[in-house]
């Protein structure tokens, strides 16, 4: 009888044994490893109380026309934008709340400001006939645009009017509306 010869690992067809593969892979994952411990992770800080500026009065205004138009409008004046009047006014609440808030501008709109409103970025819509729409014992005096003569949009609340008239390039903008809870937390 004659005895089979072995062949080495390499010419054997089947393959390596799954034992030899299962070592290999051991070993590869050992070498992967980090020996240091893992540092556990840091808690999370908890959230920061964000300290808002309410009124020292009941109604405080303010008259910062760049301020009032970004509170407005949500961006800033462009180059092309003369502010003529602007006021701010906000009532504290109970706590660290604002109970009321309203604003009026009237200013010359740069073309960039106009091609911006004309793409109705706050969905107003036209008031096919305009009357008085702000009350007048609540504006400022210099808030009295000739309804009649504007081009008129408002929400459907009616706070937030814009009126424009394209003979004199004014705009007469307003919103008024109750508070805000300060926020949680710093973005």
């Amino acid at each position: 009888m004659r005895r089979a010869k072995t062949l080495p690992l390499a010419a054997n067809r089947r393959g390596p044994p799954a034992a030899w593969l299962i070592c290999v892979g051991l070993v590869l994952t050992a070498c992967a490893r980090d020996p240091r411990p893992a540092a556990a992770p840091e808690p999370p800080a908890p959230p920061a109380a964000v300290p808002v500026a309410l009124p020292a009065s009941p109604v405080a205004r303010s008259t910062d026309p760049a301020l009032v138009f970004r509170r407005a409008f949500w961006r800033r004046p462009g180059a092309g934008d003369e502010i003529l009047h602007a006021e701010r006014r906000e009532t504290a609440g109970d706590g660290a709340t604002l109970a009321e808030w309203s604003w009026y501008l009237v200013m010359k709109p740069g073309p960039e400001l106009r091609a911006w409103l004309e793409t109705n970025p706050f969905s107003l819509r036209t008031v096919p006939t305009p009357g008085e729409v702000a009350p007048a014992d609540d504006r400022p005096a210099w808030f009295a645009p000739d309804w009649k003569a504007c081009e008129v949009r408002q929400n459907p609340e009616g706070r937030f009017i814009l009126a424009y008239s394209a003979a004199e390039n004014l705009l007469y903008a307003t919103d008024s509306g109750h508070g805000f809870a300060p926020p949680a937390r710093t973005p």
